[in-house]
């Protein structure tokens, strides 16, 4: 975003408030397998200002299957008194009531507000028949008239589960009276009914102590403070009250953190009638899920204090110069560094579910399903930061619960408008329209799992490197110490590939990258600007370092994207090597169609176990002899049956038959093991959390890493860096990218701290410094030389070299009649349309009609699949891929086309009035929007904005140049 976040105050110039805990200790009140739970008495007494939180609350119970079925007894004239047996009828009474109830006092609450508490199901052993499960929300203002419900009081911390064991009817609530009533009543429509908890019992709570926090947002007046804590994924709110006077954003803190338990299996997968009761239970109201609360936090103890610092300022000044001396600091500043940057990425999540209706359900293209609807909030809309482009989410029916992500959201008032894609497996459901259309329906954003960098960092593999390993010598040239100075000669090898079926000559920069990794160079980065032909170059480096050895060879990408590109110049430099992309089954059902690629570990394992468990079958079939314990059969058919790859009826021999019936213990790891007997891997492709995640777990009986290539190196946060090399210590390492490009994604909230050393830009300080051996690729085969000329100039000091022809990229220039000027692939199109403030981004209306328009006349002459279309800002981008989402045209922000190119793209700067901000006019975004072009870019902007704004007004003075401005009223007009 192009705005800072408001309410927060970065510091620079004062000492660091800090301490570092060696070992951050967990506390739990009960921590055994059956833990006791503590007994409370709900009183009205208010407790000493010292302690936690006094709230009030509301319960809006959950509706669970009750193992017993006492008899709705009691109601009746002068007995006001019921336990839980009475409580769970009660409560199965209101779920029969709908919105037809005028006087809303324990039925359906359709604006739910904050005082409402919430239902909670959790797996508890010491509880054998867990009837009634409450969250406790904050609520400090307590329950009036407007709010009727349970009003209890007592000192609960928000996100306390309790169990209510004794519930007593109230005779009045605030002076007026409540009349008895009779069981008839009680299950009339408009009867109402106050309850009183007299009795509880409180869930364990989970207590993490002497844990290092720091705020990343300190409200100016209303509102909580954010912190963010070592070893925790998720953001701490809490009351600035419970800060230490004068603490300031990037002060560190000592603090006490309570974890409340997570609703888990709610919104997993819930089958059957706990679905139908979740469900139930779920549409009575919207509701937060918990969070991590602050219990206290003071200044650390000076010598915990100097400590940090010391480390902090080793980091920053990279003085580095003993490794050993260093691990300890590393250590610890990557593990908070880590954390905190998770937390503050997580901020975002809205953990709220909401209870909407479809609004239409199409199919894009023929292939995936789309969905639309509104959610909104009775306190104002949903946040848009937390339903943005690619936001996991569910759907939940009574009985069917759905996955997707999210395409695109738009502000409409006080609501939300989401359009979406359901997973690919859900989308071969014809009656999908039946099924949700016009239906109440819970959507929830599906939390995002854990973070294997965190989880690496916090876990002391800094601490375990070997000081001669490659990944020691790596860090030690990062943070001062010794450089890697191997010289890499010129290449005496001359190395081809096959491009379009021809054979291709490598130039001498490539052949240079190729023969220094296969050589043996331990850590070595590769400066690559666009088009350059990076990841066709890695794979030929992966394919010669496997000549030499039988070791494995991992290329890493940032992004799905990025790795499918991995694939394909694999597979073009080797049509039959045992390419294998790591990518987990949860993941690959939740890809995008065009991320999946014919060599995903999911779709590898499903055709080889079913070609194996048929070719074993039909061998067994044809001959008499029982094979006894064949392990091999036993699990590639197990593995066919759980993931109905096989019906039973397809199983002719007897011990198919018998395999068929039996159960694997450890089935992920014995199918791994069988599947790298079988496949035999060599090249390994994945994501950089793919590869943390699965390479150290699952699929670690691969074996050893010999080489690891980073593509999109500059986009590469230093955390992710530092976590990939300390898993991999001696694997040889090539980071290549373009520190011209854009450097890590740094979240808005973010903050100076977090900035420098969770994601700091290690490419550039390797390339600029000469940290490590560096081959700088110059020779550009993507764009069309008159961009590449451009972009050398204004980006590269006039240091690429063009190699191809004009004419070779200019096809769709000379097919299109209104393109002013066939030799200058770069228009623009000027409109004064204004753009408008969505949160902290902004849209524009007027532009996306342009770019509607836009599409449908470039395809007449070329592929919709062909044209890509980015915005500088999220929220015209997500507008634009709503808009666009029945057609194959690529949308999304200049930042996630990173690494991607099209033939033709639209690139939209919004903006029209008021002076450009920085984010517009940012170098290394401007290169990535002009760069992914092989033939033409068509900017569409205000010229009086862009044609005097920085690197903006030389690209203009070429339009200019070459008559290739048009206005809106100038474009053909379309169907």
């Amino acid at each position: 975003m192009d705005d800072p976040d408001s309410g927060t105050e970065p510091i620079l110039d004062e000492p660091m408030e800090t301490s570092w805990p060696t070992t951050p200790s967990s506390g739990i009140l009960h921590s055994d397998d059956n833990p006791p739970l503590e007994a409370g008495v709900v009183t009205d007494e208010p407790e000493n200002e010292t302690s936690a939180f006094e709230v009030s609350f509301t319960f809006q119970p959950e509706s669970l299957p009750c193992p017993t079925s006492p008899a709705f007894c009691g109601v009746s004239e002068g007995n006001a008194a019921y336990h839980v047996g009475n409580a769970v009828d009660f409560r199965n009474e209101t779920l029969k009531w709908k919105s037809a109830i005028n006087n809303r006092i324990l039925p359906k609450l359709v604006d739910a507000s904050p005082a409402d508490a919430i239902a909670d199901r959790n797996k508890i052993a010491a509880i054998t028949q867990p009837f009634a499960f409450y969250r406790i929300l904050d609520n400090p203002g307590g329950v009036n008239m407007a709010q009727p419900g349970i009003t209890p009081r007592s000192t609960l911390l928000m996100g306390d589960v309790i169990i209510a064991l004794r519930l007593s009817r109230t005779e009045a609530y605030d002076g007026i009276a409540i009349p008895a009533v009779t069981l008839d009543e009680v299950s009339g429509e408009n009867f109402q009914m106050i309850w009183n908890v007299e009795e509880f019992l409180l869930v364990p709570r989970k207590i993490k102590e002497n844990v290092l926090a720091t705020p990343i947002r300190i409200p100016a007046s209303k509102g909580k403070a954010i912190l963010a804590c070592t070893g925790l994924s998720t953001p701490v709110r809490a009351q600035p009250k419970l800060l230490p006077p004068r603490t300031r954003i990037d002060h560190l803190l000592l603090t006490t953190i309570f974890i409340p338990l997570e609703p888990s299996g709610i919104f997993t997968n819930p089958t059957g009638k706990i679905r139908g009761a979740v469900y139930a239970a779920k549409t009575l109201t919207t509701f937060p899920s918990s969070e991590p609360q602050l219990v206290k936090s003071q200044p650390p103890p000076k010598h915990t204090l100097d400590e940090f610092n010391r480390a902090m300022t080793t980091f920053r000044n990279s003085t580095c110069r003993n490794f050993r001396d260093c691990q300890a600091a590393l250590q610890r500043i990557m593990a908070w560094a880590a954390s905190a940057a998770t937390s503050v990425q997580n901020s975002d999540i809205d953990k709220v579910s909401y209870s909407t209706k479809i609004d239409s359900v199409s199919r894009a293209m023929g292939k995936e399903l789309l969905v639309t609807f509104l959610i909104k909030k009775a306190n104002g809309p949903p946040p848009s930061d937390g339903w943005s482009s690619g936001t996991k989410f569910r759907l939940l029916t009574e009985d069917q619960a759905w996955t997707g992500e999210v395409l695109g959201s738009e502000l409409q008032g006080a609501a939300l408008s989401i359009t979406a894609r359901l997973n690919e497996s859900s989308a071969n459901i014809d009656n999908m329209r039946s099924q949700l259309e016009n239906r109440e329906i819970m959507v929830t954003t599906v939390n995002p799992p854990s973070d294997m960098v965190q989880t690496v960092l916090c876990s002391d593999t800094i601490m375990k490197l070997d000081s001669n390993s490659n990944a020691a010598r790596l860090l030690k040239a990062l943070f001062g110490g010794e450089r890697i100075t191997t010289i890499i000669p010129p290449s005496s090898i001359g190395f081809t590939t096959k491009i379009g079926g021809k054979e291709t000559k490598l130039m001498d920069d490539q052949n240079q990258f190729i023969s220094a990794i296969s050589e043996g160079n331990p850590v070595m980065a590769v400066s690559s600007p666009f088009g350059c032909g990076k990841t066709l170059t890695m794979a030929v480096a992966a394919a010669e370092c496997a000549k030499k050895d039988d070791k494995l060879h991992l290329s890493v990408g940032i992004t799905n994207a990025s790795v499918v590109n991995l694939v394909k110049a694999a597979r073009t430099v080797e049509s039959d090597a045992p390419i294998l992309r790591l990518v987990s089954r949860e993941n690959y059902t939740t890809m995008r169609a065009e991320h999946k690629t014919a060599f995903d570990a999911p779709r590898l394992v499903d055709k080889l176990f079913l070609e194996r468990a048929r070719e074993h079958d039909a061998e067994l079939a044809l001959s008499d002899v029982e094979i006894a314990n064949n392990n091999e059969l036993a699990i590639v058919i197990y593995h066919c049956r759980r993931h109905q790859l096989l019906s039973s009826e397809e199983i002719k021999s007897a011990p198919g038959k018998a395999a068929w019936k039996q159960s694997v213990r450890n089935l992920a790891r014995e199918s791994v093991q069988i599947f790298i007997n079988l496949y035999k891997p060599r090249r390994l492709i994945a994501t950089a959390t793919s590869a943390l995640s699965l390479l150290t777990t699952t699929w670690k009986s691969l074996g050893e890493i010999a080489t690891l290539q980073i593509d999109e190196a500059s986009q590469l946060p230093l955390t992710t860096l530092v976590a990939l090399s300390a898993s991999f210590p001696n694997a040889r390492m090539a980071l290549v990218g373009d520190f011209r490009q854009l450097p890590p994604f740094s979240h808005s909230r973010s903050t100076p701290m977090i900035r420098s050393t969770a994601v700091s830009e290690p490419l550039r300080a390797l390339v600029e410094k000469r940290l490590v051996p560096t081959v700088e690729l110059r020779h550009v085969w993507r764009t069309h030389p008159t961009i590449t000329t451009a972009l050398s100039d204004l980006f590269y000091g006039n240091s690429l070299i063009t190699k191809v022809e004009a004419r070779e990229r200019s096809n769709f220039m000379t097919r299109t009649p209104w393109w002013p000027n066939k030799e200058h692939p770069i228009l623009f199109v000027h409109h004064t349309h204004s753009h408008t403030l969505a949160g902290k981004s902004l849209t524009n209306t007027g532009e996306l009609k342009i770019v509607k328009r836009l599409t449908k006349l470039i395809g007449e002459n070329i592929p919709e699949r062909d044209v890509g279309v980015v915005a500088f800002y999220r929220a015209q981008a997500d507008r634009i891929a709503n808009a666009l989402n029945e057609v194959s045209v690529t949308t999304g922000t200049v930042d996630a086309f990173q690494g991607q190119e099209r033939e033709v793209m639209i690139v939209c700067l919004t903006r029209t009035h008021g002076d450009p901000t920085d984010f517009l006019l940012d170098e290394r975004r401007i290169n990535v929007a002009m760069s992914r072009a092989k033939q033409c870019v068509i900017l569409v902007g205000n010229a009086n904005i862009i044609g005097e704004a920085g690197y903006w007004s030389e690209i203009f003075r070429t339009c200019r140049y070459a008559q290739t401005i048009l206005t809106e009223s100038q474009l053909p007009e379309t169907q």
